[in-house]
């Protein structure tokens, strides 16, 4: 561990103390003898003047150069001086410390060294994201599943968290409205990634094309996969007893909106500059007027409410969902198929219109299809055999519509209607839904009796009945439920136990 009498320690001590002495005079210059002459400057400015001053001075180059001896002994001439200046800037303007010194807050040397040696030495760092959830009010305060969380945030934490007056001062352009999040419930997830080391720039190039790139960023992407899983069904408008016939294919049915439209980023990362704001205003809001008083204000606009039995059993069935996906992990390489649909399944809950229903039925393919003839007859017999014979002709005209338009035979007008991509996105749902837990009870099965785990093809078998794949995993075969394929559980919330 450094030590304040160190080089550096010293470089640090006297910088902090011609940071304070430069905040004195911009204050005292601020607030002249003669109040007849003052002129008005806000405390931001007095600030961020002080700060850009001291960073000139000779204190500041001193500490940057003892930094470059710090980070590269080999030689500090190998770092490039302006990114470290700029990076040793940016961990006092993150960290806080110009604030903590501003506000007179009694922050010493001593105590700030460790933070700033071990930014420096840092190899990762851990970045958050933070996506406002639209049309959605939940009963209870948070929801969490597996390693993500869903929590409506209080302004004073939005302020904290997103660094408002850090970003007001410093970073104009990375301040986040608040106001205009208040009320939204977020979905939160994080991630660790490297960083360059101090002073030098590192290009990541990848010539492949990701096939399951993100439409978000990583970890939101995983997070909206899950939700789609998720039962939405109370988003339809139509009458509960029409929802599932066959005239709900034609139906005007309200689909399930966008439900993330940005994500704010934060990192714990203190040595570069935070990501910009997303554009808050993209947010529906709607006003309402206190009918006793006349006064009014702005809330999101809930479309989907849910009392806290509708949200418990809703973090019920993601937190099992995430138990299960933990339980089929050793079996990744053989199982991937399922990601891969998971993955589609999310696309299809993130898009709307005609590009949802396709990525319905990709997830579906992806989950029950054969790359050969004859694919629909087969992929629409197993989910009849999964969901029940009524969806067996239902998934043969969703099959027929997305194979008209991905071969251009189809007029969108005509041919395609919104109950269309809502009957296909519960479909895939609920085939990965089923998939899922089907997964689940093979692994359980293979490892009680220590069997080979079958792979996809003789999963897919087992489904349809055929006795040479059963007997080869007899002993999973006969595990499995009597009424398989067609077990209602596998379709149900979880209940909870006592």
């Amino acid at each position: 561990m450094i030590c304040v009498g160190t080089n550096l320690g010293q470089a640090l001590a006297q910088y902090m103390k011609a940071v304070r002495l430069e905040i004195q005079n911009r204050k005292s210059l601020a607030r002249p003898a003669d109040t007849r002459l003052a002129v008005l400057v806000g405390e931001d400015q007095i600030l961020l003047r002080a700060v850009e001053s001291a960073e000139k001075g000779q204190e500041f180059q001193t500490l940057v150069r003892d930094t470059a001896s710090l980070c590269h002994p080999e030689g500090p001439a190998r770092a490039s001086s302006s990114k470290l200046a700029r990076q040793v800037a940016e961990f006092f303007r993150l960290s806080g410390i110009y604030c903590d010194l501003f506000d007179g807050r009694g922050v010493q040397p001593e105590e700030v060294l460790p933070r700033f040696h071990a930014a420096f030495e840092a190899e990762t760092q851990t970045v958050t994201y933070y996506a406002p959830i639209e049309w959605v009010y939940f009963g209870k305060e948070a929801v969490r599943f597996g390693e993500f969380e869903i929590r409506r945030l209080t302004t004073a934490e939005m302020e904290t968290i997103f660094r408002d007056r850090i970003h007001r001062v410093f970073y104009p352009w990375a301040r986040v409205n608040v106001d205009e999040l208040v009320g939204y419930w977020c979905l939160i997830a994080r991630e660790t990634v490297p960083v360059d080391p101090p002073g030098r720039t590192i290009f990541r190039i990848n010539a492949r094309v990701d096939p399951h790139r993100p439409r978000f960023y990583a970890p939101i992407d995983r997070a909206l996969s899950l939700l789609a899983l998720g039962d939405w069904s109370s988003r339809r408008s139509m009458p509960a007893d029409k929802a599932g016939t066959p005239d709900a294919l034609n139906t005007s049915e309200w689909p399930l909106p966008e439900l993330v439209p940005f994500a704010v980023t934060v990192s714990d990362y203190h040595l570069d500059w935070p990501r910009r704001a997303p554009d808050t205003s993209l947010l529906n809001r709607i006003e309402e007027t206190d009918p006793q008083t006349g006064e009014v204000w702005d809330q999101p606009n809930y479309q989907i409410h849910w009392d806290v039995p509708r949200a418990d059993e809703f973090e019920r069935l993601l937190a099992s969902v995430c138990q299960a996906l933990e339980g089929i992990q050793p079996q990744g390489h053989q199982w991937a198929f399922f990601q891969v649909a998971l993955h589609f399944l999310g696309k299809a809950f993130t898009s709307a219109g005609i590009e949802s229903l396709l990525w319905s039925m990709i997830a579906i393919d992806a989950l029950v299809g054969e790359d050969e003839h004859g694919t629909k007859a087969r992929l629409s017999a197993r989910v009849g055999r999964i969901l029940g014979e009524p969806q067996r002709e239902k998934c043969k005209a969703l099959y027929g519509i997305r194979s008209d338009l991905v071969h251009g035979n189809a007029e969108f007008k005509s041919a395609v209607h919104l109950g269309h991509v809502g009957i296909a996105r519960e479909m895939a749902r609920l085939a990965a839904l089923w998939m899922l837990r089907y997964l689940e009870y093979v692994a359980a099965a293979a490892k009680r009796s220590s069997s080979a785990v079958p792979g996809r093809a003789d999963l897919m078998a087992i489904l349809d009945g055929n006795v040479a794949a059963r007997q080869r995993h007899a002993v999973i075969a006969e595990a499995l439920p009597k009424t398989f394929p067609r077990v209602k559980a596998w379709l149900e919330p979880p209940k909870w136990h006592d």
